[in-house]
């Protein structure tokens, strides 16, 4: 209810623009007190504590306790220098993270029939506004960064079935199961615990991301109050609900802001190119076809693809 709250509720995520970022909290706060550097300091952590397990339909990962921990950080390693351990493995550590991502990756499996290969994804990085228009291209989908999915993903479910066990207000995450021939319809926030398609039919609510997304500290907030011996009160969940459909509010517009920075920058990108030639796909998807969207080109310069329209 301070300030500071106000701000980041009115904010409601962190906006990634390829002209630069607008944190929802000051980026002081997030460097000094919240800061996950591995500078050896003990950070007080909301933490969920699995085991990693299986029974007759393989791999799982089973909730073992949610609270709050003392944890240091380690080290800080990037995606490809994880992805280069968890192929050769050089150290103890390193070792690991490989059993740990097997495990993750069965998991994985067990909900997802078939998954999508590592691929190249471009990304727009401007500076100078606009001085220097970059089109870098990064691999997405590669096992470093499945593995912190996987952790998130398991996190928010184990949360989600624990507030619905212990009668916790919560902000869930849901997805209706798409019709024969359509794709899923768009996620949603609610207070009602109901299944997420994408998530195999399990409750999910985002909760690993306080310091960019105000649903996940909400959340936090929600399960805090109750492991510290906090009750919810009528009041309380009125609030709740009020606070939900502004949040959908705001990041519906926060969304379409997004889209059209990219769009902006990629256009000027383009811009700066009058005489190249590029090859270009259409895609056509069944939302296509019924006119509820248009279709998408494609762009494919040699250093990678970038949606334009």
């Amino acid at each position: 209810g301070g300030a500071l709250d106000r701000a980041a509720m009115r904010r409601g995520t962190a906006h990634f623009w390829p002209d630069g970022v607008i944190p929802m909290l000051p980026a002081s706060l997030a460097e000094t007190r919240l800061s996950l550097d591995a500078d050896g300091k003990p950070r007080r952590s909301f933490t969920a504590r699995f085991r990693c397990a299986t029974d007759d339909g393989g791999a799982k990962l089973e909730l073992v306790r949610l609270g709050f921990s003392n944890v240091r950080i380690a080290a800080n390693r990037t995606y490809e220098e994880v992805d280069a351990a968890l192929t050769s493995p050089a150290s103890a550590n390193d070792r690991r993270l490989a059993r740990l991502w097997e495990h993750l990756a069965a998991v994985r499996r067990r909900r997802i029939a078939v998954d999508e290969p590592p691929r190249p994804e471009s990304r727009l990085v401007v500076t100078g506004d606009g001085a220097s228009i970059e089109l870098r291209t990064v691999t997405v989908g590669t096992p470093a960064r499945r593995l912190i999915e996987e952790l998130a993903l398991a996190a928010g479910m184990a949360v989600a079935g624990w507030a619905r066990e212990h009668e916790v207000p919560l902000v869930y995450r849901v997805q209706d199961a798409p019709a024969v021939g359509r794709r899923p319809s768009r996620a949603t926030y609610t207070l009602t615990p109901d299944e997420h398609h994408a998530m195999g039919g399990a409750l999910y609510a985002h909760v690993t991301s306080p310091l960019r997304r105000y649903v996940d500290l909400l959340n936090q907030r929600q399960v805090a109050a109750r492991l510290t011996g906090g009750r919810v009160e009528a009041d309380a969940q009125v609030d709740l609900q009020r606070m939900t459909l502004g949040i959908r509010d705001v990041l519906d517009r926060a969304r379409d802001l997004g889209r059209d920075a990219q769009r902006y920058w990629a256009l000027r990108w383009l811009a700066q190119r009058p005489d190249e030639v590029f090859d270009a796909e259409l895609r056509l998807e069944p939302q296509t076809l019924d006119g509820s969207r248009p279709p998408r080109a494609l762009v494919l310069p040699a250093s990678g693809r970038r949606p334009v329209a």
